[in-house]
C-alpha cells in the first residue's frame, strides 16, 4: 500500500497566485502553516488573509505554532549557520508544544491531503523539511516538495519501483523528499492551456479579494 502524499511549500519570491495554482495542482485540501509568528509584508500571506483567500479556494487553513521555527533558529539560517540552525530546531522538537503539535499534524494529514506551508523557497534549509520528516518517521507519508507557480507532474512508474515513505531520493533536488519538477515538454498543448487559464483565473480571483491583511 502506498503512503500517503505529504506536500510542502515555500513562497519565498512567489505571490498568492502561484501557490494557489501549486496547491490546485496537487489537489491539497488542507495548509498547515508552520510559521512561529504567521506574518508577512507579501500580500496574502500574513494569518488572516491567508486564511480568507484559502477558504474562498474551498483550502482549509491550520496553524500549528508549536511546529515553527524558534527566533534562536531562524537567525542562525538567517546567518547560513544551518548547522546551527538544524540543532536548535531539533532540539525545540523534544519540547511539549511541538510534540503536541507534531500529533496534530499527523492527524491532519492522514485524513486529508495536507501540505505544510513556510517562507523558505528551499526545503532544505526550512525547517519545515525536518516537520516533514519527522511526520513521515511517525505517520509513514511520501514526502512531496511543490514550487509555486508550478504544476504537479504526473508520475510514469512501473510497479516494481522501490518507493520510500519519505519519498524518492533519487529525484533531482537533494534531501529528502520528492521535488515537484512540474510538466514536461511532451504535454499535451490542451492540457497546458487548461493550465494556462486556470492560472490566470486564480490571479484573478486573488485581485478581486480584499487588500487588506
Amino acid at each position: 500500500m502506498r503512503p500517503r502524499e505529504l506536500f510542502t511549500v515555500g513562497y519565498e519570491g512567489s505571490d498568492i497566485a502561484d501557490l494557489l495554482f501549486s496547491l490546485r495542482g496537487a489537489q491539497v485540501d488542507t495548509i498547515i502553516d508552520v510559521r512561529e509568528l504567521p506574518l508577512s509584508r507579501k500580500p496574502g500571506f500574513s494569518k488572516r488573509r491567508l486564511s480568507e483567500i484559502l477558504e474562498t479556494c474551498g483550502i482549509t487553513y491550520v496553524h500549528l505554532r508549536g511546529l515553527g521555527d524558534p527566533k534562536a533558529g531562524r537567525v542562525a539560517a538567517r546567518n547560513k549557520r544551518f548547522g546551527d540552525f538544524r540543532r536548535i530546531f531539533q532540539a525545540h522538537m523534544q519540547s511539549g508544544s511541538a510534540q503536541a503539535d507534531l500529533r496534530h499534524a499527523i492527524e491532519h494529514a492522514s485524513g486529508r491531503r495536507s501540505c505544510l506551508l513556510c517562507f523558505e523557497r528551499d526545503h532544505e534549509n526550512c525547517h519545515r523539511g525536518m516537520v516533514a520528516e519527522a511526520m513521515s518517521a511517525a505517520g509513514s507519508f511520501e514526502i512531496i516538495h511543490l514550487r509555486p507557480g508550478v504544476s504537479l507532474q504526473p508520475r510514469h512508474e512501473s510497479a516494481s519501483t522501490p518507493r520510500h515513505a519519505n519519498g524518492d531520493r533519487n529525484l533531482r533536488g537533494g534531501g529528502s523528499g520528492r521535488v515537484d519538477q512540474g510538466r514536461t515538454a511532451s504535454e499535451p498543448a490542451a492540457r497546458r492551456n487548461r493550465v494556462l487559464r486556470r492560472h490566470r483565473s486564480l490571479r484573478q480571483l486573488a485581485a478581486t479579494l480584499p487588500r487588506s491583511i
